[in-house]
């Protein structure tokens, strides 16, 4: 494997300000891997992001957090009291010398925030600064509190998730504060892009509850084109390629569809028409759901299933 230079990562020479104190700080480990210089802006106490779950004591006592060693990795670390007005005063100084802000602003901070970016911006037109919150800093829902369950709700993914005869299940993990983090890093690169032809900074309000709804795949265009409101459809196959199908010894998870790679859906199809492959007439078939599979449209045959006499581990081989 071959070590790129320092200098010539994709965000050599950017320096970040992370200020998040979430999951969203996903967005300034993504930008630390891209070559940004990215400092941890932390109270006297310390970042929320050292205690964020899972968590696990050390020998030597310390809480340590999987998380933040997670989502803080690559970042440079300062302590600053913003509280105080030397403190905030430092942070406009290093501000001043900075192309990203990242911030996650909670609701009192939305009423009375720590810091002036305003009065920043001015000091450093250049400046992108990227506040991600759980519904934007305005609208209707603008300074209301949310966990990631309560985000996946208002997004609308939550009601996709689990089986059509069940409750909604949420996806497992914070995942709404992740995505949330991948728009905000997303958003500060094209700010930066952006700055390259107008000389200008932004600033970018990023809404958790809209990046959520962004993962809802086909379901808005199925009501807006179909009228039709997509139902949780479990672990059954959507798609050609896609699926969870019984195997000699157990199930396999297969995701050689639209959502899997190119060389997964080749082996797929090449395996499928190989002789004495799963797609002749011995071929085991899952049954689709009135209306809910692309085979179904296609005329009702079904999906077609890895073979039931292999066991799980000859099917992997067939993709690797």
């Amino acid at each position: 494997m071959i070590d790129a230079r320092a200098d010539a990562a994709a965000l050599a020479g950017i320096r970040v300000l992370d200020l998040t104190t979430n999951y969203a700080a996903y967005a300034g480990r993504l930008l630390a891997d891209l070559g940004a210089d990215v400092v941890r802006v932390e109270g006297p106490e310390g970042s929320p992001v050292r205690k964020l779950a899972p968590c696990r004591r050390a020998p030597s006592g310390e809480v340590a957090s999987f998380a933040h060693a997670f989502l803080d990795a690559g970042k440079r670390s300062v302590t600053l009291d913003l509280a105080d007005a030397a403190g905030a005063e430092l942070f406009a100084r290093l501000a001043a010398g900075s192309d990203v802000v990242l911030e996650t602003p909670s609701p009192s901070a939305l009423a009375r925030p720590p810091v002036d970016f305003a009065d920043i911006r001015r000091r450093n037109p250049g400046l992108v600064v990227v506040s991600i919150s759980p519904f934007g800093r305005t609208g209707p829902y603008a300074g209301h509190a949310a966990t990631d369950l309560t985000l996946l709700a208002a997004g609308g993914l939550l009601s996709l998730g689990g089986y059509a005869d069940t409750e909604p299940l949420a996806i497992q993990g914070e995942q709404a504060m992740l995505a949330s983090g991948i728009y905000g890093a997303v958003a500060a690169l094209a700010a930066l892009y952006q700055r390259t032809q107008t000389g200008t900074g932004s600033w970018i309000d990023v809404s958790g509850q809209e990046c959520v709804a962004f993962a809802l795949e086909d379901a808005v265009a199925e009501w807006s084109i179909n009228t039709r409101v997509r139902r949780r459809q479990g672990d059954s196959a959507r798609e050609a390629g896609t699926g969870v199908y019984p195997c000699k010894d157990g199930h396999i998870s297969v995701v050689a569809g639209r959502l899997g790679t190119a060389k997964a859906f080749v082996a797929l199809t090449e395996w499928v028409a190989a002789p004495g492959g799963p797609g002749g007439d011995s071929c085991d078939r899952q049954p689709q759901p009135e209306g809910d599979g692309a085979c179904d449209r296609g005329g009702g045959r079904g999906a077609a299933v890895p073979h039931r006499k292999l066991p799980v581990h000859a099917v992997v081989k067939r993709f690797l």
